[in-house]
C-alpha cells in the first residue's frame, strides 16, 4: 500500500512546475540503522522574483526517502516537482540519537529538466544544525550551497530555518529558505514525515 501511495504522489508531482527545493526538512540527526523515513512536502516559490504579486507563485510537491544504513549515515533520494530529483547521503558529525544538539552534512547530486527541455545537473551541500529540547520538538537551521555547473547564474547560497514536531512515527515540518546570493528569492514549505 505504501509503495502505491508513493508512486501516486510521484506521478502527481510531475503535473506541477519544477523547482529544486532549497527548503530543509532534515534535522542534524541521522536515522537509526534500518529505519526508513518518507517526507511528503510542498513548497511555494515565486514565478517572478521581481514581482510582489502573490498570484505569481507556484506550488511544487515533493517526496524524499531516507534510510539509515548505520547510526551515523543515511542514504536518501528526493523527487521534486516535474522531473527534478537527487540522491545523496546524510552524515551526522556531531551528536547522537539522544543529543540536544546535532550537526550533519547532507550532500546531494541531482538533475532537473528545465522549461526549454534542457537537462541541468546540480549539487546541493547543506550543513544542518538542529536543537532538540525534547523528543517531540526540533529547531533546524541550515546553510546550503547550490552549484549548477551549466549555469553559474543559478548557483547560490541560502539559509533555511525550520521546526519539526511529532512522535517517533509521524512528524510535521515547516520551513523557509532565504536565498541571499544568486537566485534571490524565498521558498516556504511544509511536510509530513512518516517513519518505519
Amino acid at each position: 500500500m505504501i509503495k502505491k501511495n508513493i508512486l501516486f504522489i510521484m506521478i502527481v508531482a510531475t503535473a506541477f512546475p519544477s523547482c529544486i527545493s532549497l527548503v530543509n526538512y532534515q534535522t542534524g540527526k541521522t536515522l537509526s540503522k534500518q529505519v526508513t523515513e518518507i517526507t511528503f512536502s510542498t513548497e511555494v516559490f515565486p514565478l517572478d522574483e521581481s514581482s510582489d504579486d502573490l498570484t505569481s507563485v507556484a506550488f511544487s510537491p515533493g517526496i524524499s526517502v531516507y534510510h539509515g544504513i548505520s547510526d551515523k549515515i543515511d542514504i536518501g533520494i528526493r523527487w521534486e516537482g516535474l522531473l527534478a530529483g537527487s540522491i545523496g547521503a546524510k552524515i551526522q558529525l556531531l551528536g547522537n540519537q539522544s543529543s540536544k544538539f546535532a550537526f550533519a552534512l547532507d550532500p546531494r547530486f541531482g538533475g532537473i529538466l528545465l522549461a526549454d527541455n534542457k537537462f541541468s545537473s546540480y549539487t546541493v551541500v547543506p550543513g544542518i544544525f538542529s536543537f532538540h529540547p525534547n523528543e517531540k520538538f526540533a529547531i533546524m537551521a541550515a546553510e546550503e550551497f547550490l552549484l549548477v555547473p551549466q549555469d553559474d547564474a543559478h548557483s547560490s547560497f541560502s539559509h533555511s530555518l525550520g521546526v519539526e514536531y511529532g512522535n517517533d512515527k509521524t512528524k510535521v515540518v515547516l520551513g523557509a529558505t532565504s536565498n541571499y546570493y544568486g537566485l534571490g528569492f524565498f521558498q516556504y514549505g511544509a511536510g509530513l514525515k512518516v517513519r518505519f
